[in-house]
């Protein structure tokens, strides 16, 4: 995983080529092209993506990470707990 300063801000590119993980890899591709837009969750923006036999590749906007759990506020948990429970059925 790198993170990549662009002119449009910055972006995380995740790399995958290790058979081991590919399967995995596939899978978060798919995710992010088929269902991210259905799902009703927040989801980092693809700036592209690219997967073939060997090598998946993802190219992400830099999603703002979560507040430390000290923070975060019970009505916060609860929200984050419902799009949870979508991404999950």
């Amino acid at each position: 995983m790198f993170l990549l300063e662009l002119p449009t801000g910055r972006a995380v590119l995740k790399v995958t080529e290790d058979p081991a993980w590919l399967r995995r890899a596939r899978r978060e591709l798919g995710v992010y092209r088929e269902l991210a837009g259905r799902l009703g969750v927040a989801v980092p923006a693809v700036i592209a993506a690219h997967g073939d036999l060997g090598v998946i590749r993802l190219l992400l906007a830099e999603h703002t990470p979560y507040p430390p759990a000290p923070a975060v506020t019970d009505p916060e948990w609860t929200a984050l707990a419902d799009q949870l429970g979508r991404l999950h059925r």
